[in-house]
């Protein structure tokens, strides 16, 4: 019987073939990869054609627009109804340091009954209702820049415009919501009210208050669309709030007070934002004694023009979000 032959190493060549044989059979071996089903593979363009699902999961899983939609609503029960009662004894009382006639204040006493919910729910956006529209603008935009996902969102979904278009629409739902609940809390406080007061309460007429919701939708839209335009140009919620809260709290403010007092600004003041939506709320009936006050009156045609306007300021708003998207880098 012969010896093994033995390597240089003084391993025996027998055990290393058996040692190799048993290594190989215990490797595993792995199939080639194979492509996805055709029927997963066609689903997924089906999900990102409709971009504007996830933009709304995304918008609605955003605590703080619920919160502000809250802190609306209490405020539009609280100072809308709670104040415009204690605006109405004081004019009936001439403690605005006018003298109103008999006509003004039956008008504004009429304006608190639950059915003229219509001439009603368009007053609160002026005065804080726009800035509130500008804010939740800027959240639903400008949180994607804040947090860093707008790149995911711009290179592996179905493009720029499709992603930001979604997110308008999304706004303009929210929006939508926002104006409903508005209406729905008005009546509810003009009821307690009016039952306080024993006032008579009845039900608004079906076509004034779909006008006048349109008409508070659009003001708030037209916001709504430049806070979120602001987010785009300044890639963030911080300076997009900063800009905007001081245009329409102080610029916007000055320049209507400045064009009311030349003659020959009057015209051009009547495009600002902040001059469009008093006009359009006034049109609607709201703020009765604002003669009395500010002698000055908005006829039905001075209001579609002034819905003409916020349609104009919402319009440039989608168009300047959409060109700053489409032609600037995604990075800082």
């Amino acid at each position: 019987m012969s010896a093994p032959d033995l390597t240089p190493d003084g391993c025996s060549t027998g055990t290393s073939e058996a040692t190799a044989g048993s290594a190989a059979s215990a490797t595993p071996t792995f199939a080639p990869a194979t492509a996805p089903p055709a029927a997963a593979s066609a689903r997924a363009p089906e999900r990102m054609g409709f971009p504007w699902r996830a933009a709304w999961s995304q918008l609605a899983g955003q605590r703080s627009l619920w919160w502000i939609l809250v802190a609306w609503v209490a405020e539009t029960i609280g100072f809308g109804v709670v104040l415009n009662h204690v605006m109405y004894q004081n004019l009936a009382n001439g403690s605005f340091g006018v003298q109103a006639d008999s006509a003004q204040v039956e008008a504004f006493r009429d304006s608190l009954l639950p059915q003229n919910l219509a001439s009603f729910g368009a007053g609160a956006v002026p005065f804080y209702g726009a800035a509130m529209a500008l804010v939740i603008g800027a959240l639903v935009v400008g949180n994607e820049y804040r947090h860093g996902t707008v790149r995911v969102l711009y290179t592996q979904g179905p493009g720029r415009l499709a992603v930001i278009g979604s997110q308008l629409v999304a706004l303009a739902a929210f929006l939508g919501i926002m104006t409903v609940a508005t209406y729905a809390a008005d009546y509810i406080g003009l009821v307690g009210a009016a039952e306080v007061r024993d006032w008579p309460v009845g039900a608004p007429q079906a076509g004034p208050l779909l006008v006048a919701m349109g008409s508070t939708w659009l003001m708030t839209l037209a916001y709504g669309l430049v806070g979120a335009a602001l987010a785009v140009a300044t890639r963030g919620t911080l300076w997009s709030l900063t800009i905007g809260l001081l245009w329409i709290l102080g610029v916007d403010t000055l320049l209507i007070a400045i064009a009311k007092a030349v003659p020959w600004l009057t015209g051009p003041g009547q495009a600002l934002i902040g001059a469009a939506t008093s006009n359009l709320a006034v049109a609607n009936g709201s703020y009765p004694w604002w003669p009395a006050v500010l002698s000055t009156e908005v006829t039905a045609a001075e209001g579609w023009i002034a819905a003409g306007v916020l349609a104009a300021w919402s319009t440039a708003a989608v168009a300047a979000a959409l060109f700053l998207v489409k032609r600037r880098d995604i990075g800082p």
